[in-house]
């Protein structure tokens, strides 16, 4: 199966890259590209769900282990790509109707967020 390819774009350079290539690369190597990289991200609301779906992958990775197989753990992944991605292109469009009602699915024993520490 391929793999989606980011086109990204330096004065002197064009890439095609796939994420594969990209999860590859040295910081000093991404940081070149970072300004382009940055710039497809903010209009690319597939990307921004895949990014965002990660840092939720990461933080309940201790969660998965103890709980969920393998299996499990695919399938929850997709949801919560689709969830975060759908959440995005309501927000954009402002479809207010969808964000009002799904501010009222907000239980209210819900806590604060508070901000993960990425490793």
């Amino acid at each position: 199966m391929e793999r989606k390819k980011l086109e990204l774009k330096d004065s002197s350079m064009n890439l095609d890259l796939t994420l594969d290539q990209i999860n590859g690369m040295s910081l000093e190597e991404l940081k070149k590209f970072s300004h382009n990289l940055i710039s497809k991200m903010k209009v690319d609301k597939n990307l921004q769900a895949k990014i965002i779906a990660s840092y939720v992958r990461n933080n309940i990775e201790n969660f998965h282990c103890k709980y969920l197989s393998d299996g499990m753990m695919k399938e929850l992944n997709t949801l919560i790509r689709n969830a975060i991605y759908t959440a995005l292109v309501d927000f954009e469009s402002e479809m207010i109707s969808v964000i009002l009602f799904n501010m009222m699915c907000i239980p209210t024993y819900w806590e604060d967020c508070e901000y993960c520490q990425t490793t």
